[in-house]
């Protein structure tokens, strides 16, 4: 089960999952040395999650909403999936699959917030002038790499859901 054929449609998203971590590291080094012409340092992102929520954004709403069970099928897919496929219980292999969906559609939920909560806050610290036109440039590059994150783990859970698929259809 773990090292099947189907393990290899997961190296392609390990690339790219250490490819954005790099990414992250060295933007993140590069641009923390630059200080602001305003002399302010801070975390505006999570500053765009809260103008989500005083705002109703939907796709937060929708976010909060499959959090709980996303939370269940984090711990309980996988191990239910692995008993139903050793034990042949087809039952418990789709059951852990159900649980895996829950678990990636809430990702995929995660990157329209984050996207915006980036895009909200750019707006904030270029128009309340907390960072000039260039500054925002490099502030932009910052976030870029932090959602190139976010678009890795949910290629990486995408393929996962698909090695789980032809691993169930293997059982059939």
């Amino acid at each position: 089960m773990f090292f099947d054929p189907t393990f290899a449609l997961l190296i392609p998203c390990i690339v790219l999952a250490l490819y954005a971590q790099s990414k992250v590291k060295r933007t993140y080094a590069k641009f923390s040395k630059i200080g602001s012409s305003a002399g302010l340092s801070g975390a505006a992102h999570e500053v765009g999650h809260a103008m989500q929520h005083a705002s109703g954004y939907f796709a937060l709403n929708l976010r909060h909403s499959f959090l709980p069970v996303a939370n269940i099928g984090t711990w309980a897919a996988f191990p239910l999936f692995m008993v139903g496929f050793f034990f042949n219980t087809p039952l418990l292999m789709d059951i852990g699959i159900l649980f895996y969906v829950v678990v990636l559609s809430f990702q995929v939920i995660t990157l329209p917030v984050e996207f915006n909560a980036s895009s909200r806050a750019m707006v904030q610290l270029v128009d309340g002038r907390y960072l000039a036109a260039e500054e925002g440039v490099l502030a932009r590059k910052v976030l870029n790499a932090a959602a190139l994150t976010y678009v890795a783990a949910t290629a990486t859970s995408l393929m996962h859901l698909v090695r789980l698929l032809i691993l169930r259809g293997s059982r059939d």
